[in-house]
């Protein structure tokens, strides 16, 4: 075999993983059904704020404006925003979502060629990822900021596997530069791996990445007045731990059986990673509310650094098991690929209903109706609409979503500057027929068009 085929058969999957998924992204984008499309409307209109001089932030999350000041805080979109300037759409974040999951193939690739001694192997071990049913489901959920912290955390561990500085450094600050969660989750690793007994090399790299763990706790600390807003050192202990609803259990306890049944069980082979990604899984474990454990909704990002530390530590214990017997790099190598395929059958047969039903309702005469009644609104409109379809009408000065219109008792969840909000800012409207803001619009607002199952009304 020539020793640049195990490299074009990964490179040709990634290709197909890409194409294919980002269709799916699209697809579901424009039949008005993405994962969350509340999420990429705010997403969308904190890039199309940036690129025409406005702040770092979305009126939509009712949260400060600005990037420091925003609850969330993802250093990365200052790379993202000149490209988005140049495809200023929404789908440029759903392909770069895409992106970022495919991507993440290359380092584990080099990773399994590393534990074992093997080129064809590693690129076995990318496949494994791009089959893993997981990593399509988090190619699959609409953009999410957390999901660059998958090549980084894949390239940081490639890093302390090959004692190589530029891989641990880059892996490290991709995920300083995610979200602000990675002043918890650096620390960690890096001072797991300098007290407990991995070898003196690690301990070398554990300071190094504890360094830049702690650095970066600094300079937010320092920056950021709301860093501790979800997770508040402070507090912990002093609160009253809530049990786990039962049907949450049940998904949870389902997901890591399939986990057991996929090829990254190997992990158990590599004990290192699994207990660096420990913290990350209790915590989702023990979450009372969040859905994570679900291949599609708003929460599938949650489970990214669980994912990440499971793809490594079932690379590392695949590419152990391999190693031993050069008889057994192709047959470990093919079992983890088949494996990972065959894991969460379930799920995949949902996740291939829900991509047939966008088919259906990008045929099906109510969404051309809808389409038809969207072509009125203009790119200088002033926009209120649900959330159905705030994602497809993102992208603008002003983009309200209805249900933080006259709030009862006039309370924001979160806060605005901008409280109280009512349509007078508005010029257009886009609901159901049934939406209770209707109840507020006085005689200068007008039905100008219904269809698709909404009305869109235009103020005089």
């Amino acid at each position: 075999m020539q020793k640049w085929a195990p490299d074009a058969v990964l490179a040709l999957a990634m290709v197909v993983a890409a194409v294919l998924w980002t269709d799916a992204q699209f697809t579901a984008f424009e039949a008005h059904d993405p994962q969350w499309g509340h999420d990429v409307a705010f997403f969308t209109q904190i890039f199309w704020s940036a690129v025409n001089g406005g702040p770092w932030a979305s009126p939509i999350l009712l949260e400060p404006q600005g990037m420091l000041e925003m609850v969330h805080f993802h250093p990365f979109f200052v790379a993202l925003v000149p490209l988005f300037a140049i495809w200023p759409d929404s789908r440029f974040l759903l392909a770069f979502n895409v992106l970022v999951v495919v991507a993440t193939a290359l380092p584990l690739a080099r990773l399994g060629e590393a534990a074992s001694k093997h080129r064809g192997f590693g690129a076995l071990c990318g496949l494994a990822w791009l089959v893993w049913l997981p990593v399509q489901s988090a190619a699959l959920n609409d953009f999410r900021p957390l999901e660059l912290m998958l090549p980084g955390l894949v390239l940081l561990a490639l890093g302390v596997y090959r004692g190589r500085w530029v891989e641990l450094v880059v892996g490290a600050l991709l995920v300083c530069f995610t979200r602000e969660e990675s002043v918890y989750l650096l620390p960690f690793i890096g001072g797991a791996l300098v007290v407990l007994p991995f070898g003196e090399r690690r301990r070398v790299h554990g300071a190094a990445v504890l360094g830049i763990g702690v650095a970066w706790f600094l300079v937010l600390l320092a920056m950021k007045g709301n860093l501790f807003f979800h997770f508040d050192p402070t507090t912990w202990g002093q609160t009253t731990a809530t049990p786990v609803p039962e049907h949450l259990v049940e998904g949870r306890t389902a997901f890591f059986l399939q986990v057991a049944r996929s090829g990254y069980v190997l992990g158990l082979l590599a004990p290192v990673p699994l207990m660096l990604g420990a913290p990350p899984t209790v915590f989702l474990v023990l979450d009372t509310f969040r859905e994570w454990e679900r291949m599609t909704g708003p929460y599938v990002h949650v489970r990214v650094p669980t994912v990440a530390f499971l793809a490594v530590a079932g690379t590392v214990g695949a590419g152990w098991l391999a190693r031993r017997d050069p008889r057994a790099v192709w047959p470990v190598g093919l079992a983890l690929v088949v494996a990972n395929a065959l894991a969460f059958p379930d799920a995949r047969e949902r996740l291939g209903h829900r991509a047939a039903s966008h088919a259906g309702i990008l045929d099906s005469p109510e969404w051309v109706a809808r389409e038809a009644l969207l072509s009125d609104v203009t790119a200088e409109d002033r926009v209120g609409t649900d959330y159905g379809l705030m994602a497809r009408l993102s992208g603008r000065e002003v983009l309200w979503n209805v249900v933080h219109l006259y709030l009862e008792g006039g309370q924001p969840p979160h806060w605005t500057d901008a409280w109280p909000i009512t349509a007078d800012g508005l010029d257009v409207l886009v609901v159901m027929p049934d939406d209770p803001v209707l109840a507020h619009l006085g005689p200068e607002w007008t039905e100008r068009r219904r269809g698709g199952g909404y009305l869109l009304l235009r103020r005089d």
